[in-house]
């Protein structure tokens, strides 16, 4: 169905073709009718199936965009969602400063600012919407759209008291959708408060995740998922790529993984700063790493364009999580594929994720040696021509006289990569973690922590570098607020201590010292 059929705006019908939007999704098609109608509306469909532009789009049709007072809110529960809906809305739009965005962690003289030039939508959290009310830097009387978007994960997240109080400042007389993509009974009776006879839109998939996305298991036993990762990545490649884990600590230990396997990687985490979250976040959609390693926080609201995969390093604690993980591939109009881990012990829990999404996975084979001795091969090709395709004289030119052109060859390509082994993962091999249960530790002060901006990752990289060891030997990390403490091979604490003077971590000094034996 064509967005003609309901919206006449020729402005509004231009942007949407303009992006590329063609056919109203499902979501879209039974939710634009009805709210173009003024009815109240309970809409539920999955991450990535258009919902965002269900409620924009008949509200950028319903309001007077060219009029400076605030007609429509939309209330999300995380900064991230909130500016992904800020810049739905803008794109649709001829004057995009029409639409403000208003969270925590940016100054809120900067929100001021923008909120006296006039805006006709806000999109908002609840903290910080209240923090403008409360100061009356925000005035809501003729507002005719409320959307409150993500309100299974406004609840869970603890809104729910403000959400009372913002009931107080919004005028009885007004529309409000709702959109979720989960319907607990705590969401029906948030309507109960917020609503008036709505609509109940239940758009229920072919299948639990979008068609779009190609789904695909591993079994791997706990010790062998790094491995196995690097084969992942290996193998397929990705220009942009986000891994899923169900912990800050797998977090942080993935990460420290991956920068001393010298790839392209940052992390997203809920002990991170809004700043420290939104700087990493532009720097992923601007291309300038190609590997986001997060935890749960970044499942939801996060708009990344051309992401090629999605890696599940563990199965989610919370089932609902593995559609909003991949989610973040697939979107409409594009194709995506998203791998998953699970451990050959643990069958239960990937059979009762097929349940809920109501269909299996593909089980795929461990990667073979053949397989990823010829991907080193063509990913070394590829290096090569590049490189030679520059053509450019260097102060090594000079030495190509001195030695055979195949032997010279032959001899720097084993220099530079040397550390390009991939070996083929037999899941009956000898466990990891059995190996390192055997390890006598000693615990290590450093004296830097959170409020040095230090976390696990940064001890595990720091050790590894100063040291030597792989990360994989070192134990139990705890980062307390001005010191931490990390678990080292006693064989190798006194080497450890002789060297880590010599580094910085987060570009400051430290001090460490021995604190006990185990």
């Amino acid at each position: 169905m064509q967005f003609n059929t309901y919206l006449s705006d020729p402005i509004l019908l231009e942007k949407i073709y303009d992006h590329g939007y063609t056919t109203m999704t499902k979501i879209q098609q039974k939710a634009i009718p009805v709210i173009l109608e003024g009815r109240d509306v309970i809409g539920q469909s999955q991450t990535g199936s258009g919902k965002t532009a269900a409620f924009a789009l008949p509200i950028l049709e319903g309001i007077d965009v060219y009029q400076k007072y605030t007609q429509a809110l939309v209330l999300c529960p995380t900064r991230e969602l909130c500016q992904q809906t800020c810049s739905e809305f803008a794109k649709f739009m001829e004057d995009p400063e029409q639409v403000v965005a208003l969270y925590g962690g940016e100054l809120i003289t900067k929100q001021w600012e923008r909120l006296e030039k006039g805006c006709a939508i806000i999109v908002a959290t609840p903290g910080r919407l209240l923090d403008h009310l409360r100061k009356k830097r925000v005035y809501l009387q003729r507002l005719s759209y409320v959307v409150i978007d993500e309100a299974d994960d406004m609840l869970a997240m603890g809104f729910a008291e403000e959400m009372n109080q913002l009931l107080t400042y919004l005028p009885s007389y007004r529309q409000t959708l709702l959109f979720s993509a989960t319907m607990p009974r705590s969401i029906l009776n948030l309507s109960k408060s917020y609503q008036n006879a709505p609509v109940h839109i239940h758009i229920e998939p072919e299948h639990s995740t979008a068609s779009t996305v190609t789904e695909e298991v591993y079994l791997a036993a706990p010790h062998q998922k790094m491995e196995l990762l690097l084969q992942i990545l290996l193998l397929e490649d990705p220009k942009s790529c986000m891994v899923f884990a169900n912990t800050k600590k797998q977090v942080d230990e993935i990460l420290a993984f991956l920068i001393d396997h010298k790839k392209s990687v940052s992390a997203l985490h809920g002990d991170m700063s809004q700043e420290a979250r939104t700087l990493v976040m532009q720097r992923f959609k601007n291309k300038q790493f190609s590997i986001l390693v997060a935890s749960d926080i970044a499942s939801r609201g996060i708009d990344i364009q051309e992401l090629d995969l999605v890696i599940n390093y563990d199965i989610p604690k919370e089932l609902d999580n593995y559609v909003h993980r991949i989610g973040r591939t697939g979107r409409i109009y594009h194709s995506g594929k998203a791998i998953t881990f699970a451990m050959p012990q643990k069958m239960h829990e990937l059979e009762a994720l097929e349940k809920h999404i109501k269909h299996q996975l593909y089980r795929m084979p461990l990667p073979k040696q053949k397989t990823l001795d010829e991907a080193v091969k063509a990913q070394l090709r590829n290096e090569l021509n590049t490189v030679i395709e520059k053509k450019e004289d260097t102060m090594f030119t000079s030495i190509l006289e001195e030695y055979d052109a195949e032997e010279l060859a032959s001899a720097l390509l084993q220099i530079l990569f040397s550390d390009r082994k991939y070996t083929a993962i037999d899941l009956h091999t000898k466990r990891e973690d059995e190996y390192k249960e055997k390890i006598n530790f000693a615990t290590i002060r450093i004296s830097l922590g959170k409020r040095d901006g230090v976390a696990a990752a940064h001890l595990i990289s720091a050790i590894a570098e100063a040291s030597e060891i792989s990360g994989k030997q070192i134990g139990k990390i705890t980062v307390r607020d001005s010191e931490s403490y990390v678990e080292v091979p006693l064989e190798k604490v006194n080497f450890i201590l002789s060297r880590i003077h010599t580094i910085t971590i987060c570009g400051k000094a430290f001090g460490a010292k021995l604190v006990k034996n185990k």
